[in-house]
């Protein structure tokens, strides 16, 4: 039995490849990446990350860029409470934000206080270390106060500089844990 071989011309033709996904890049490409952070920041126990408002720009090298759809995002656990650190990827780059998460029946202590006012924390016995203070304001994050360089079983801090009720998420370290105290700070007018 013989064989035949045909032999057609070949043309090429240059298309975009609609199976092409920007995030397979080579992590090479990318220089660097911009995250603006999700307005939510503050969670009950147990509640879904809110990715409203997260976004992220992906730069490449050959200085384009383009915005990632679905970053990858880890450190977030609902049923852990305390401050939290997440992490947003995209193309081998990232960046880090903090969430708190915390029990919702608000049996956090009160703490008033005057707008810029110094507030005092005070933490239970074999408090050690430095402290991380993290203020929020509803859902969002609203700033990180100037703490004295006070270690130990004490922190102070600026008040928020309007009125209002803010939730203050504190860590430090007791015992060789880390620990992390919710309090309801009320700010008046």
């Amino acid at each position: 039995m013989k064989r035949f071989f045909y032999f057609l011309p070949i043309f090429l033709i240059a298309c975009d490849n609609p199976f092409y996904n920007e995030s397979y890049e080579s992590p090479d490409d990318v220089v660097s990446i911009t995250v603006t952070e999700p307005s939510k920041r503050l969670y009950k126990y147990g509640e879904a990350f809110d990715r409203n408002g997260l976004s992220v720009k992906v730069y490449r090298r050959d200085g384009t860029s383009y915005d990632e759809k679905n970053p990858a995002i880890s450190g977030f656990d609902s049923a852990r409470e305390g401050v939290q650190t997440i992490t947003v990827s995209a193309g081998g780059k990232s960046r880090q934000f903090i969430v708190g998460v915390m029990l919702f029946a608000l049996s956090a202590p009160e703490i008033s206080a005057s707008k810029g006012g110094t507030v005092m924390l005070q933490a239970e016995n074999g408090a050690s270390g430095s402290w991380a203070v993290y203020v929020f304001k509803g859902d969002a994050f609203e700033s990180a106060p100037k703490l004295d360089p006070q270690n130990g079983a004490s922190a102070a801090f600026s008040a928020p500089s309007s009125g209002g009720n803010y939730i203050v998420a504190a860590n430090f370290r007791a015992k060789g844990v880390t620990s992390c105290r919710f309090y309801l700070l009320k700010v008046e007018e």
